[in-house]
């Protein structure tokens, strides 16, 4: 499903997971004052990025789905098989959300 990819990691940011489809699932950049290779809580980072989008929801999904079966950017078979996975338990309304929650509001106070 994924049209894009981050082809490299930048200089100073850290991966935070990554698949055989898309190798950079997601990556953070912490403030300078943390320890190398150290893993940042919410107050220490500075960015965070992931690859997928934890906003979208199971019709949202699909909607995409069906513009690029139409389009013919997807074949049918990947289409029935990514209509099946769009409504599939994930972490994006949990862990992910909960921490890019963490990060924004540490941002706002």
């Amino acid at each position: 499903m994924h049209r894009d990819h981050v082809p490299m990691i930048p200089p100073g940011f850290i991966l935070l997971g990554s698949t055989a489809v898309s190798p950079i699932q997601g990556m953070v950049l912490p403030y300078p004052a943390l320890d190398d290779g150290a893993v940042p809580s919410a107050t220490e980072t500075h960015i965070l990025t992931v690859q997928g989008h934890p906003e979208f929801t199971g019709p949202i999904v699909e909607k995409i789905i069906d513009v690029r079966a139409k389009r013919g950017v997807i074949d049918a078979e990947r289409a029935a098989k990514a209509r099946e996975d769009a409504y599939k338990r994930h972490d994006g309304l949990g862990i992910i959300a909960q921490a890019i929650w963490k990060v924004m509001l540490n941002r706002l106070l």
